[in-house]
């Protein structure tokens, strides 16, 4: 407990009046020998001690009134993290008053007196070292004189945008922080930090200037979603250590909501307390809490979802937008739409929603373009936090779903073949155009799926299934080695497979197929029988859920099944059966690809052909395999992303090749907008003319980037010539004319070279020398790559946009799996725009690129900051526990603070209130006491003496 007027307590030696009153009021004892008294003497002894128990008592209730006073003028404070509980240092106070007054009604009894004299005093000083103790404390914790670092976290949260008394809590927010600056010592170094999903640090060290702060706090902008406290936390930590400033102090400005502090998460505050016990000194958390209102209006859209996995422009797709109730009163929207492809829908069926309701709303809509789109939901409605009334959601739309179709049983006649079925069954409307007759005017409609029938013999010269979203694999018996691990990959990088088995299918060959960590089949295959039994719908699930009712397939009864062997892999699923629990299709993940196995071809002899729920079985198989190549542009927020944009099994390898890419500027410097084209060797002797037509001949500047593999290991030189300047870099390391450096053969670094021209002739020419060779050379084509898989740095550069608008470079490069967009830096909600993406880039980036040849995505968070609730003051003391937290409920409370003044929660209220109690019941006693002895005089007979 600290007290902002200390000088006040002063005031507490009042209470030596009516100690000094009762020296003075007491009466002198004449001593008379007088007999006739003795007999009265046991009666009055009696009173007598009634007499000292009333002095007491009337002592008592003055003295603690005047000290009570005393205390309340010197505004006692009490602060959540206080080493020391006030219900200790309080208590003290009185109890001390108590026993130092008691002390001089006892005045004729001295070992009582000196032992409550004595023990008053303790006391007192007992409390007084506590108040020095913790004012010590803190002084040394807010850094009085010293030099101090400072942190400020503005929360950017959504809930920040509510707004009363016409501003927003973020404007309010922004408004403090820059007072808490101006009002702080010259030598105070800040920082500034956006507290939102992930923490945006705008100044990654302290700095004094206040241009550089105030600059910063303009800057700062409203991120959206929850803001998580320990990463803001730890970032902020972080950013002390960097600072020189003694003293380190965090201020977090924010609206006091719980969400984003996972109290209950207490392993995650003991990890922030050990990164806090790490620094020299622990910094101290003020808390500054702006105003919540107790009740809130707020609709909010948590949500949209399609209702397929894969969605294209076939057929139309339901998208459901989820509208929920989260604040306090209930609300009835005004309307509820969705935008998707330019057409703007309106929900019908609009009802109340109590607190905590929610309803899903069902829009149907076919899109006529393939490629990335954006769709928004928006909920109309008179609500207090208006940042969660429009949800956008990015999402892909395919334009065709290539599946390849191995017929292994080319010499049977076509109608017996399970992939006539198959390809009939993807396929529908090909059959109804056939049917019409060949020249009809009408043409056969528009279809997701697109087929491609063939033979084995074909297959086994593959060396890539790139391309294709899924391979049937009907019948075949074996296939090469080779074309076994270029389909595993394939797999592996997110294509499907549909394995149908024949009855000579070498069940070793494909039994080992795959790695040591995984096989390619859900199950080894077994032997063949004669089935007994018919197929189930009942035990339908995965992607066959919606075939369980409704359908013709459950009297199906094939003709003869494969048992599957033992050592099915861990995650392998039966997701259909025959009615005697035989397995019949089966399913497993290998690498980002999904497998299905079925126990029988689907041929005449299944018979399934010839049911109508044959082709919609296909079909769900087909969508299910296909979703795995399919590219999710809606992603979380995080610290930074590496997002998969095409996959391989799709064409994302296809623009990879030997050469370099080269952005040829129209500027020196590297200025102005890059024509971008793939170099081979970097030989070139352009003379007084230009490096393409409508390009400048001179001030140009140009940049390659790709990658560049050895072919052994061993010492290299490089070397160039050029006019005018040339540099170059093979990974980090900057390389130096005729400078030897080794590499490894086989491995892939990333490489990048600049050049710059400015009047005259221009010419390059970048040359090596490898191991064991006699004389220097051009690096040929076939030594560089214009993108490698996993090798930071070698793909390309690309310019994109940020939710505020604001620009910054990212990198689009090959990984394993396919094409991955690179972001290094914090994503927060909102929608990303990626623009001037090279045309290499752009062909394996087709799938996901909007109709203008930009690529969008969508960074969405949940709908809990939606709910606003105020954190209790008991959890903040709970806080107390893993780290030095105090609440600060007024702006003043903060400037107080860094200028390393303590603040708290006042108290002198409380003792003000007790303190007139006892100054009202004082005259009470005291006219009690009076009326009881009934007259001034004393009669003691104690030693046969009387005291008049």
């Amino acid at each position: 407990m600290q007290f902002i007027n200390v000088f006040m307590l002063i005031g507490l030696a009042a209470v030596a009046i009516p100690i000094v009153i009762q020296l003075f009021t007491r009466k002198n004892a004449r001593r008379i020998d007088w007999g006739a008294w003795m007999f009265l003497d046991k009666t009055m002894k009696k009173r007598k001690r009634k007499v000292l128990l009333e002095d007491i008592l009337l002592l008592a209730c003055r003295c603690l009134a005047l000290g009570l006073l005393a205390l309340a003028f010197a505004r006692p404070f009490v602060r959540p993290d206080s080493p020391v509980p006030w219900a200790v240092t309080l208590p003290l106070f009185l109890v001390s008053i108590t026993a130092t007054g008691i002390s001089f009604a006892l005045w004729r009894y001295p070992m009582q007196r000196r032992m409550f004299f004595y023990g008053g005093l303790a006391l007192f000083a007992l409390a007084i070292s506590t108040v020095l103790f913790e004012r010590w404390l803190n002084l040394k914790r807010f850094g009085s004189g010293a030099s101090k670092d400072v942190v400020l976290i503005v929360d950017g949260s959504s809930s920040m945008s509510i707004v009363s008394s016409g501003k927003s809590n973020f404007d309010r927010a922004k408004e403090e922080a820059k007072k808490y600056v101006e009002n702080a010592p010259s030598d105070t170094g800040f920082a500034v930090i956006i507290g939102g999903p992930v923490p945006q640090v705008l100044n990654p060290v302290p700095v004094t200037d206040r241009r550089v702060v105030m600059n910063s706090i303009d800057r700062v902008q409203l991120a959206g979603g929850t803001m998580q406290i320990h990463g803001c936390l730890t970032a902020a930590a972080v950013t002390l250590a960097a600072g020189r400033g003694a003293v380190k102090q965090i201020v977090i400005i924010g609206d006091g909501q719980t969400v984003g502090w996972q109290l209950e998460d207490k392993n995650r505050w003991k990890t922030t307390e050990r990164v806090f016990s790490t620094m020299k000194l622990e910094p101290v958390v003020t808390w500054r809490t702006l105003p919540l209102p107790t009740s809130i209006r707020n609709l909010a859209v948590s949500g949209i979802r399609p209702e397929r996995d894969v969605v294209g422009t076939d057929r139309e797709v339901k998208l459901n937008v989820t509208v929920v109730n989260a604040g306090t009163e209930a609300v009835t929207p005004r309307g509820v739409s969705l935008t998707a492809g330019g057409v703007r829908q309106e929900a019908k069926e609009i009802h109340q929603l109590e607190p905590g309701e929610s309803q899903v709303f069902t829009f149907s809509h076919r899109f006529t373009q393939p490629g990335g789109t954006i769709v928004t939901a928006r909920v109309e409605s008179e609500d207090d936090l208006p940042a969660d009334d429009t949800y956008r959601y990015a999402m892909p739309v395919a334009g065709s779903l290539k599946m390849l179709i191995v017929d292994g049983d080319a010499a049977a006649p076509r109608m017996s073949r399970a992939s006539t079925y198959v390809s009939l069954a993807l396929r529908p409307e090909l059959v109804r155009a056939a049917a019409e007759g060949e020249g009809t005017a009408q043409s056969p409609r528009e279809f997701l799926v697109e087929t491609k029938v063939e033979e084995v013999s074909v297959t086994s010269g593959r060396n890539s299934f790139s391309g294709y979203a899924a391979v049937f694999l009907v019948g075949v018996r074996r296939l090469p080695a080779e074309v076994l691990e270029s389909l595993a990959k394939f797999v592996s990088a997110g294509g499907g497979l549909f394995f149908m088995p024949s009855s000579a299918v070498d069940a070793e060959l494909f039994g080992k197929w795959g790695d040591d960590k995984s096989k390619v089949l859900p199950a080894p295959l077994g032997k063949w029988r004669d089935a007994k039994s018919t197929l189930d719908p009942e035990s339908f699930g995965a992607m066959l859920k919606k075939l369980r009712s409704g359908t013709d397939l459950r009297g199906v009864a094939p003709m003869r099944v494969m048992d599957f062997g033992e050592g099915y892999e861990p995650d392998a699923e039966v997701f259909a059966k025959l009615a005697d629990g035989t397995p019949f299709l089966l399913k497993h993940h290998y690498g980002r690809g999904l497998v299905v196995a079925s126990a029988a071809p689907f041929d005449p002899s299944s018979g399934l052909v010839s049911k109508r729920g044959f082709l919609p079985l296909v079909h769900e198989i087909a969508y299910a395999l296909a979703r795995p190549s399919a590219v999710d542009l809606d992603v979380r927020p995080a610290e930074s992303l590496s997002l998969l944009v095409a996959s391989g099994a799709t064409g994302g390898e296809a623009a990879s090749g030997n050469g370099l890419i080269g952005y040829y500027y129209p500027q020196p410097h590297y200025k102005g907008k890059p024509t971008v084209r793939v170099d081979g060797a970097v030989r070139f002797g352009w003379g007084g003319g230009s490096p393409m037509k409508d390009f400048p001949a001179d001030d140009f500047s140009v940049r390659w980037r790709g990658a560049i593999v050895p072919p052994k290991t061993g010492e290299y030189k490089f070397a160039w010539r050029a006019d005018d300047r040339f540099s170059a870099k093979i990974g980090k390391v900057s390389l130096k004319n005729n400078a030897p450096i080794t590499l490894e053969g086989g491995k892939t670094y990333m490489f990048s070279a600049s050049f710059e021209e400015d009047k005259g002739h221009a010419h390059i020419d970048f040359l090596w020398k490898p191991p064991g060779a006699e004389r220097m050379s051009s690096v040929p084509s076939s030594a560089f790559l214009t993108r490698a898989a996993g090798v930071e740095g070698a793909g390309e550069v690309v310019q994109i946009a940020d939710p505020h608008g604001e620009t910054f470079y990212g990198e689009v490069f090959q990984g394993e799996e396919g094409l991955f967009l690179r972001i290094s830096r914090s994503i927060i909600p909102g929608i990303y725009e990626v623009s001037e993406i090279p045309e290499l880039v752009a062909r394996g980036l087709a799938g996901a690129l909007c109709p203008d040849g930009k690529l969008r995505i969508s960074v969405s968070s949940g709908a809990e900051e939606s709910s606003v609730v105020a954190i209790a003051q008991s959890e903040i003391s709970d806080l107390c526990n893993y780290i030095q937290i105090t609440q600060a409920l007024k702006e003043d409370d903060v400037v107080n603070a860094i200028r390393g003044q303590s603040f708290g929660k006042e108290v002198w209220r409380l003792l003000a209130c007790v303190a007139l109690l006892f100054l009202v019941a004082e005259p009470a006693v005291a006219r009690w006491i009076a009326i009881n002895r009934r007259t001034g005089d004393i009669l003691d007979t104690e030693d046969s003496w009387i005291r008049t």
